[in-house]
């Protein structure tokens, strides 16, 4: 995904960013791009005589800029990224340490600093999930076997899912 990403970026300022979950940014910059390198080309080569030379300077010098820093922010990204994966991975190992143990507060406040972390992770909602059914919170266990049905698009833990689901109900 990091290649397809930066291959997009290159071509299209601000998609690599879209991409990589920084949307705003990238429909921004995009935008910018865009607009001020069509003011340049049409300074450069469709009508030159109504453009001044400076303005289309000033464009294709803006749209270079864009394009640049779209380059820049994708790479602050993506190490951002590996960090906050990171920071995820230790988060979660260290929940399913706290829930063997038995140590639910703790698995609770991993859980959450993880849940600021990337709230779409399917381990997360998983470990969430074994942690009400532990407690004994069926309607909570039901709700985030749901979400790990939701998130889970390679159906890792869809059998496991279904059969809590289906026993929460009764």
């Amino acid at each position: 995904m990091a290649q397809v990403s930066w291959l997009i970026n290159l071509i299209i300022p601000g998609a690599g960013l879209i991409r990589s979950r920084r949307e705003w940014l990238g429909a921004s910059l995009g935008l910018f791009f865009g607009a001020c390198g069509n003011l340049a080309v049409a300074g450069a080569f469709i009508a030159p005589a109504a453009i001044p030379a400076w303005l289309t300077w000033l464009s294709a010098s803006l749209a270079a800029l864009a394009w640049f820093l779209s380059q820049v922010l994708l790479v602050r990204q993506r190490a951002f990224q590996r960090q906050c994966d990171e920071n995820l991975r230790d988060l979660l190992r260290e929940t399913k340490t706290a829930l063997d143990g038995g140590d639910v507060t703790a698995a609770l406040a991993n859980l959450k600093r993880a849940a600021h972390l990337d709230a779409e992770n399917v381990e997360m909602h998983v470990l969430w999930a074994r942690l009400y059914t532990h407690e004994g919170d069926r309607e909570g266990a039901r709700r985030m076997w749901q979400r790990v049905l939701k998130y889970d698009r390679r159906r890792v833990h869809e059998q496991e899912a279904r059969q809590a689901i289906g026993a929460a109900r009764e």
